[in-house]
């Protein structure tokens, strides 16, 4: 099937059109100019030199960009992030994941990239994952022996996964954008997220042998698992409410969203670890990441329809099969390794 698809591409050649605009947005990017707006700049410029669409179509592209029900979910994960932030129930997740591994002997180091895939579960964004974990685990880790700069290093490793683990906003996006379900997506990307998770504390294990940083453990205490567990009872429920509801089919991702939410917020007040005056606080942080998401989702709108009407996809494949016809060889340039 590949080879046939391939056969049958044209050759499309690309214009000044395109290679301008893109040169000025390579340029904006190391000017250190916003992404949403190198991406507005190039989108319009790339409709004003070539004839394939309307300037106007700018304006309404941009609506359509963020005229949708699926955008919400967003903020609202990025808002059940904060919240558990805000009432320690992500410090919870990481005390299940420590005490789960602690017999391993790069149990700790383990047990953050566990962590890691725990906050991915919740908040969807591996900037929220990074800075949520980093803030509890990267003094245990120095503590335990670990470089600064690994311990950095591991945190922003096993963040990464929130890229992949669902709910990610990520497929969220990707599936507003190519109008495909995001539960789809999330049920794609769910196995190679964990094992990419896992790869990750392989590979910790394996340093961590090599170097020596974390030579003792507190080995496994059953007990004080069972205790552990009982006492994150209500952090470990937040992924279950938002993947168990995803894929029975209770909840569509946005719903999820809210309904989890909601949750982290109704235990934050039942367990006294939320005020009402920290909601205003709360809101406004997650207002301001949700506010540097939203423009970058409705700039990309606008500069995909002019990329699919210059047909820069059939371009790629023009010049990837310029170079060989063999259907493997192109699967294997294509493959992130």
């Amino acid at each position: 099937m590949l080879q046939q698809y391939l056969m049958q591409q044209e050759e499309v050649v690309l214009g000044w059109g395109f290679y301008l605009p893109l040169l000025l947005m390579v340029v904006l990017i190391l000017l250190a100019v916003r992404i949403w707006v190198v991406i507005g700049i190039g989108s319009f410029a790339m409709l004003l030199l070539t004839d394939v669409l309307p300037p106007t179509l700018l304006g309404e592209a941009l609506f359509d960009g963020i005229d949708s029900f699926a955008l919400i979910a967003v903020p609202l994960f990025i808002l059940t992030g904060d919240i558990l932030v805000r009432t320690g129930l992500s410090g919870k997740l990481l005390d299940v994941a420590e005490a789960t591994l602690g017999a391993v002997r790069s149990g700790l180091g383990t047990s953050t990239v566990l962590g890691c895939g725990f906050f991915a579960c919740i908040s969807g964004s591996d900037a929220a994952d990074a800075a949520a974990i980093g803030r509890i685990t990267i003094d245990r880790l120095e503590a335990k022996g670990y470089p600064k700069a690994y311990a950095c290093a591991l945190v922003a490793s096993g963040a990464c996964t929130g890229i992949l683990i669902p709910p990610s906003i990520s497929y969220i996006i990707i599936g507003l954008v190519l109008g495909i379900s995001a539960s789809t997506l999330f049920l794609a990307a769910a196995i190679p997220g964990v094992l990419i998770l896992m790869s990750i504390m392989v590979a910790n294990a394996v340093v961590n042998r090599v170097r020596g940083y974390e030579n003792s453990t507190a080995g496994f205490n059953f007990k004080y698992w069972l205790k552990t567990v009982y006492s994150g009872r209500f952090a470990l429920m937040i992924p279950v409410i938002i993947l168990g509801g995803i894929y029975s089919g209770i909840f569509t991702p946005t719903e999820s969203a809210a309904v989890a939410a909601l949750s982290a917020i109704i235990i934050g007040f039942f367990q006294r670890t939320l005020k009402l005056g920290d909601i205003p606080k709360i809101l406004e942080t997650s207002a301001k990441v949700s506010g540097v998401i939203v423009p970058i989702i409705a700039m990309s709108l606008p500069l995909a329809q002019t990329l699919a009407s210059l047909q820069v996809p059939q371009a790629f494949v023009s010049s990837m099969t310029s170079l060989t016809s063999n259907p493997y060889l192109i699967f294997l340039s294509w493959s992130p390794s």
